[in-house]
């Protein structure tokens, strides 16, 4: 990179500042922004980011983002590596990502889930669970242990009418008990009733259970359920989602997740499944947009309201020499890695790219993008 000139003007210093980053022993620093790691991050790249200037430049845009918990929307031709960016950060940090790809016969349900066909053994196990969690927590597991070994057997067994209805003779007594801790309680005869948290946990057990038991018993013979989309899991349990191609998604679909939008606590109520109540939101959940620029046939532009809640980046391609030299280099072995070569890989590229913007006319709209120039230097360490 040559250096600046004595009295350099301001385009010039944005063009030639790179974002520094770097590995902490509690995060990942990039320009001025640093993020912590999730509890689960794991250290490895399968697929490895050039640091040139322009990435650096919008990952660190996308870090101030995810700092301030702001929906983020990458704007730029097909190629440019918007995915690959925001999947470079989660990876470095740990956090789990889902990707989902729209288009025009996405809906609703795609996004927050639907009724599904659902086994049996997917609706006994999450309450055998459940039910195995809460009984210690209620009874002592030594004075009690029949209870517990009968449902094993039967779950070992795939009895699962029969472990329905030994949860619901056992859910009763439960129910007994925990009525009459609550009159001692109030009566200030015990010491250390149970904990009100602990009565809540049975009541809610108690509609999960009444609901099983209609679902198994239905006249139909295949039960069904409410399957939650990778969207209200990625809400719940603090995941990152990109939602690709986000402008080709029927705007009915964008307006059911619009209260996500609604600030750094915008959650949504899943009324697909008769919740009145809104999902609690994790704080460590964040959003992601990808989008081309609508100047072709069949790409759309996204809504204005939707649009106007996300903090917008655009993701320019590569032009200039030596971001694409060392773009190229990145992916090239060291034994094919020569300035010949180089040269070569970079010739025909432009070229090529050059050539499909001006004389290909098959009405295709054919690009030859960085992700393509990948390709040739892979094809070159194999040849």
């Amino acid at each position: 990179m040559k250096p600046l000139e004595s009295d350099p003007t301001e385009d010039e210093i944005l063009e030639y500042y790179v974002s520094p980053r770097k590995e902490l022993p509690s995060g990942f620093q990039i320009g001025r922004i640093t993020l912590n790691w999730s509890r689960n991050v794991v250290h490895n790249q399968t697929r490895p980011f050039v640091d040139i200037p322009s990435s650096l430049h919008i990952l660190e845009k996308i870090a101030c983002s995810v700092k301030h918990n702001e929906p983020v929307l990458l704007v730029g031709e097909t190629g440019t590596g918007k995915t690959t960016l925001v999947q470079n950060l989660a990876r470095r940090l740990g956090q789990p990502l889902t990707v989902l790809n729209l288009s025009q016969q996405s809906d609703v349900e795609d996004l927050l889930g639907g009724l599904k066909p659902t086994d049996p053994r997917f609706i006994c196990i999450p309450l055998y669970n459940e039910f195995m969690e809460l009984f210690p927590r209620t009874f002592s597991k030594t004075v009690n242990p029949g209870i517990l070994e009968y449902l094993r057997k039967h779950r070992n067994d795939k009895n699962w009418k029969t472990i329905l209805e030994t949860l619901q003779k056992a859910l009763q007594k439960v129910l007994d008990l925990t009525q009459r801790e609550r009159q001692i309680a109030g009566a200030g005869k015990r010491k250390r009733p149970l904990s009100e948290e602990v009565f809540q946990a049975w009541e809610r057990f108690t509609d999960k259970l009444n609901l099983a038991h209609r679902q198994i018993n239905a006249s139909s013979c295949m039960a069904f359920s409410f399957v939650e989309g990778a969207f209200i899991t990625a809400l719940r349990n603090g995941h990152w989602i990109l939602l690709d191609e986000v402008n080709l998604a029927p705007p009915e679909t964008l307006q059911r997740i619009m209260g996500v939008l609604e600030g750094e606590n915008g959650s949504l109520c899943l009324t697909e499944r008769g919740d009145v109540d809104y999902i609690e939101r994790h704080p460590a959940f964040r959003l992601f947009g990808c989008m081309n620029p609508a100047t072709d046939a069949g790409k759309r532009d996204l809504p204005y309201s939707v649009r106007s809640r996300f903090t917008e980046y655009f993701v320019d391609e590569i032009l200039n020499d030596e971001d694409l030299t060392l773009f190229i280099n990145q992916f090239l072995d060291d034994s094919c890695r020569n300035g010949e070569l180089v040269k070569k890989i970079l010739h025909f590229y432009k070229v090529a790219k050059r050539e499909s913007e001006e004389r290909l006319q098959d009405g295709a709209n054919q690009n030859l993008w960085e992700d393509k120039s990948c390709s040739l230097s892979g094809y070159a360490n194999w040849s």
